[in-house]
């Protein structure tokens, strides 16, 4: 009986090693199906990552052609009239030329001697509006050189702007400017008069 019992026993013990084995290898074999999975999953992750960068550079490559290409026209534009700016305290060497086009819907800033900003500031260009808060019109940095070509965002609807100010700011951007003045200029009348709707002089 004893022997009858030790040999039951010795059976259903192989059949459970067979059968814990049999579970082990499917599990690996599953571990090592979802890693593959994973793997491959990274790989497509890594690919698809690249191809967004690319498309992003593409973005920014034809945002800076388009840009090129709008101040250009500017440049040439038969309505085209200029703005001088400059530094408003003695002895600053900075000094800008805005030419602004009605037609085209916007301007172009050429700025030199103006220092490149700190670490974590930049330049932020304003239209100052009669009777409504500075408008702003483009942000930037300076080169080494002191050099700045910019494209400038058009004065909103409403009376022409009055002036042009060049502002340090912190990068984070800001609806008003906050920072000194480094450049700022007098719009000549009658810009804005017709995007205005304002009577015409007879």
């Amino acid at each position: 009986m004893a022997v009858a019992l030790a040999i039951a026993a010795t059976i259903v013990a192989i059949d459970l090693s067979h059968e814990l084995v049999s579970r082990v290898s499917n599990y690996r074999s599953r571990i090592a199906s979802l890693n593959k999975r994973v793997d491959r999953l990274k790989r497509q992750a890594v690919a698809d990552e690249k191809r967004l960068a690319d498309a992003r550079e593409e973005i920014k490559e034809r945002k800076l052609m388009q840009s090129r290409d709008r101040m250009k026209a500017i440049l040439v534009a038969p309505d085209r009239r200029t703005i001088k700016l400059a530094a408003p305290s003695p002895g600053e060497l900075a000094t800008a030329t805005v030419s602004i086009s009605e037609k085209m819907g916007g301007a172009v800033l050429s700025a030199h001697s103006l220092p490149a900003p700190p670490e974590g500031q930049v330049y932020d260009a304003w239209w100052m509006l009669k009777n409504a808060p500075p408008a702003k019109a483009a942000e930037f940095r300076s080169g080494i050189d002191g050099s700045a070509n910019e494209y400038l965002d058009p004065p909103p609807q409403g009376p022409g702007p009055l002036s042009l100010s060049i502002t340090m700011e912190p990068s984070e951007g800001g609806i008003a400017p906050s920072g000194s003045v480094k450049l700022q200029g007098k719009v000549p009348g009658g810009i804005g008069d017709e995007r205005s709707g304002g009577a015409k002089k007879h």
